[in-house]
């Protein structure tokens, strides 16, 4: 029997931490695997040069980073060495499911946050140059890996999804290991976690329609949502929770906030000094205008923590509304899910369509308190179909009394599902079949299905994907893997391997 080849994508030393005890679990079922690493993202060896160091020993296998692009990039001011015709070339015979273009905004290096504020802008020509040496850079791995199985922990860069596009038309086996948004399980999914795989679809419904395993969906929502709470706790919802607790002195939540300030600080000038020098260049932050900006973001947080409340409504409106939670930005949900739309312009052209006699409540996401442009609120608080909610108002709360939910992707779209709202994905997340309308179905349909119920309820609808989810999600909390030998992340490995080792024929 031939040895298996493995290729795990990560971007960040978290995913790394699990692919290492994945990839130990796997050599413990077939100790001949042939295991390689791949940082898809441009600067981990930069930024945690002591961790690719210490990781570099531990890892059985060869790693890959973008390390030469990268400083090729820095050095670099020759941006329109571009074959468009190779580009050309490669969109016909490897973009299936997506286009060149889609790819390009999957680069959350450049699209999809407020960069502006601290880094360096990226021209146009620079932006098809990184793509183009991202797709050289993408070929090459895998014609040295040759792999058998390619494991993506997660989907957020993109050499990730330029990669998977390769896979699709190469024939080789891809998984994605990504969080359900249903408490903390995750799921192996043999594509990319895209909402257009029919043939999960029908497994899903095959398998999980029958009554035992809705009466299981059914007690799981109850469970979730008996305490009011988030089906998912992200990060977000920590931060809001912190916001809404009385016994937290704003004073206090200040001084420590002020101390992680200056601890980043330090280290940026006396323990960082060579990455400082670099950063004043492409894909980098300027290091005084992210401090500057940082310090923003704490005086910002601390006046709201304070009692000034000047960022939309505080309350659920009395009037009917259709619900729309901004994404935080970069996130995968947005830049990779959403088909390169950009969600403000689509949120304002939803707000044009919104039936007479509703508005749209917009909530911006916690995370990104702070960060955008004081005219981004003002603009929709003049928008007349547009009620802006403050950032702080509980999400459970503005589900529970809207008509209707609406969004790029994320997890509030499966949470107004399982509280019976209907909602409507203009992305597409890996739940999409299941909600009650997309970008497929037409917005017009979907306000129609809202307003007037005349189709299965959304609860009725999702019930086989929570139960798929509870019977194929694995539990586990990601920040474990910072621990090795934590033995719920062991078990969670352990799960994963055998998943691996299966689709790779064994």
């Amino acid at each position: 029997m031939n040895p298996r080849k493995y290729l795990f994508l990560v971007d960040q030393p978290l995913q790394a931490n699990m692919a290492a005890q994945i990839a130990k679990q796997i050599l413990k079922n077939r100790f001949d695997s042939d295991l390689n690493l791949a940082f898809t993202d441009y600067y981990t060896f930069f930024l945690r040069k002591e961790f690719l160091d210490g990781f570099t020993a531990a890892w059985n296998g060869k790693i890959y980073t973008q390390k030469d692009l990268y400083l090729k990039w820095q050095h670099s001011n020759f941006e329109n060495e571009v074959d468009i015709d190779y580009l050309s070339y490669w969109e016909k015979v490897y973009c299936k499911n997506r286009s060149l273009d889609q790819l390009l905004r999957t680069n959350q290096d450049i699209f999809g946050h407020e960069r502006n504020f601290y880094q360096k802008q990226v021209s146009e020509s620079w932006k098809l140059k990184i793509l183009y040496d991202t797709i050289l850079w993408s070929n090459s791995l895998l014609d040295a890996t040759r792999p058998d199985v390619i494991i993506s922990i997660r989907r957020g860069t993109l050499a990730t999804n330029l990669i998977f596009e390769i896979a699709q038309e190469s024939k080789v086996q891809f998984l994605t290991i990504i969080p359900s948004r249903l408490d903390k399980r995750w799921i192996v999914v043999d594509d990319f976690g895209y909402g257009k795989n029919k043939s999960n679809l029908n497994f899903i419904i095959s398998n999980y329609s029958g009554e035992i395993s809705k009466v299981r969906a059914e007690e799981e929502i109850h469970r979730l949502f008996q305490n009011k709470k988030a089906a998912y706790t992200s990060i977000s919802s920590r931060i809001s929770e912190q916001f809404n607790q009385k016994k937290i002195q704003a004073i206090k939540f200040f001084i420590k906030d002020l101390r992680l300030f200056a601890g980043r600080v330090y280290g940026r000038i006396f323990i960082q000094r060579k990455e400082r020098i670099t950063k004043s260049k492409r894909l980098t932050e300027n290091f005084f205008k992210l401090s500057c900006h940082e310090f923003k973001f704490s005086v910002i947080n601390f006046l709201r923590m304070s009692g000034i409340k000047i960022w939309g409504a505080t309350k659920p409106p009395e009037i009917k509304y259709f619900f729309w939670a901004l994404h935080n930005r970069p996130e995968s949900s947005s830049a990779v899910l959403g088909d390169g739309k950009d969600e403000v312009e689509e949120l304002l052209k939803v707000a044009l369509e919104v039936p007479s006699g509703y508005t749209l409540a917009v909530k911006e996401h916690p995370i990104m308190f702070g960060t955008r442009k004081f005219g981004f609120y003002h603009a929709l608080k003049k928008h007349k179909n547009v009620i802006l909610i403050d950032p702080f108002c509980s999400t459970m709360e503005l589900i529970s009394r809207s008509t209707g939910v609406i969004g790029i992707s994320g997890t509030v779209l499966l949470e107004a599902a399982m509280m019976d709202k209907p909602s409507y994905a203009i992305g597409n997340p890996e739940f999409l079949d299941f909600l009650v309308g997309s970008s497929r179905t037409g917005l017009a349909k979907f306000f129609d299905v809202a307003i007037g119920k005349i189709a299965p309820t959304p609860k009725e609808k999702i019930l086989p994907y929570i139960a798929y989810v509870l019977d194929k999600g694995i539990e586990n909390d990601s920040e474990v893997f910072a621990a090795s030998d934590y033995p719920s992340s062991v078990k969670f490995s352990e799960k994963i391997a055998n998943i691996v080792i299966k689709f790779s024929g064994n």
